[in-house]
């Protein structure tokens, strides 16, 4: 399968969207932005801890004040603004938790990917990475408390809140990661888009 400029990597917390934007800068020369990491860097600044209820506060305000899909516009527009859109092949945007950030990928021509995984092999992953983020630091039921709240927005008709259910509908390719090892799922990706 080729793989157009800008692609779109979504999905619930570990299921392996960062594999996927790291094996697409190692293989394929992409550049990998992740929408929640410009979102730890306004909370940072802020001295706001990093919790997955103020990353969805910070961006459902960001999206009110400049428009639905915001953060995907950035992403591009910075790509295609700097020497990036000559210096690599595409853009990878990970983090996509709105259907708004899809539309604004695909409206330019990229596509979105789903990527899922049972919560429990999830959790196990994302506990065993150690990657240090605060969000990952709660027990496994709040931990799906959490997701349930990312998975439909709370008030219907509002495009500023995190639906991951909703990028889910239109992601126009879906994987799913039940592999037994990362090594697994690496081998699958390159295989399924010729990395």
């Amino acid at each position: 399968m080729e793989i157009p400029k800008v692609i779109g990597i979504s999905g619930p917390n570990g299921s392996g969207k960062d594999t996927l934007g790291n094996l697409l800068v190692d293989k394929k020369n992409y550049t990998f932005v992740s929408l929640s990491d410009s979102l730890r860097v306004e909370l940072t600044n802020q001295n706001i801890p990093h919790s997955r209820e103020n990353m969805r506060q910070l961006g459902s305000r960001w999206h009110k004040a400049y428009g639905p899909g915001y953060l995907s516009r950035l992403a591009i527009d910075s790509f295609y603004q700097t020497d990036r859109h000559v210096n690599y092949s595409g853009l990878a945007i990970g983090s996509i938790r709105r259907p708004s950030e899809a539309s604004v990928i695909k409206d330019r021509g990229g596509a979105i990917i789903w990527i899922d995984a049972e919560s429990r092999l999830r959790y196990g992953w994302i506990q065993a990475a150690k990657r240090g983020r605060q969000e990952d630091m709660v027990d496994y039921d709040g931990w799906v408390r959490e997701e349930e709240l990312e998975r439909c927005p709370q008030i219907k008709g509002d495009e500023s809140q995190v639906d991951l259910g909703g990028v889910m509908k239109i992601a126009d390719i879906r994987i799913t990661n039940n592999f037994e090892s990362r090594t697994d799922f690496q081998n699958h990706l390159v295989r399924l888009f010729n990395l």
